[in-house]
């Protein structure tokens, strides 16, 4: 009839979720509105032991988000206030900068409102919902790689690929944008049948 602190209920067609590894005794209840957590079958503690857990995850992203969106907007702000700055490898940084305060502003934010509230049902939907945060961190790991390849071409290949840095930082750049939007969202055409 318990519980264990092993797993939580939700509210939205009673599937447990695991939050911790270990095993549990599951009980059957009659209410669409519990979110069980117990110690080892002692009984139900309530809601609030699943909103601990939802609020604590809700506040640390909360935080994170606003770290990762101001220390980028400064990085945005300082490239495009200062011509000196503008190099050809602070492109690169400022391209990245401006994925990651995407990121930060909009991609964790929507993220953290879609766990909390647990919308939209769909699968799409919620596929679509987290795809968001998913381009912009696999567009961010594109402009990593973009960085290290503009820097192996820069220093073993002498201009074979292109004439002038910028021309190929441009190239690389859209390369990331595009290539990372691609890639990340392969999940919306359900190759592998998760949507049944």
């Amino acid at each position: 009839m318990g519980v264990s602190s092993a797993q939580f209920w939700s509210r939205y067609g009673n599937v447990p979720l695991q939050a911790l590894a270990g095993t549990m005794e599951v009980s059957e209840t009659d209410d669409d509105d519990v979110l069980f957590c117990a110690e080892d079958g002692g009984g139900v503690a309530g809601r609030g032991c699943h909103m601990d857990y939802l609020l604590a995850y809700a506040v640390a992203e909360l935080l994170l988000s606003i770290h990762i969106s101001l220390s980028n907007l400064l990085v945005l702000y300082v490239y495009l206030r200062k011509k000196d700055v503008r190099t050809v490898t602070n492109t690169y940084i400022f391209s990245l900068a401006l994925t990651d305060f995407l990121a930060g502003c909009f991609g964790i934010p929507i993220t953290i409102i879609s766990v909390l509230t647990r919308r939209p049902q769909s699968f799409y939907g919620c596929l679509f919902v987290h795809l968001i945060l998913c381009i912009l961190c696999t567009i961010s790991t594109f402009h990593m790689l973009a960085i290290a390849v503009d820097k192996y071409v820069t220093i073993c290949c002498r201009d074979q690929l292109f004439r002038s840095r910028h021309s190929r930082a441009v190239f690389l750049i859209a390369l990331s944008w595009v290539s990372g939007t691609l890639i990340a969202t392969l999940p919306l055409f359900n190759f592998f049948g998760f949507a049944e």
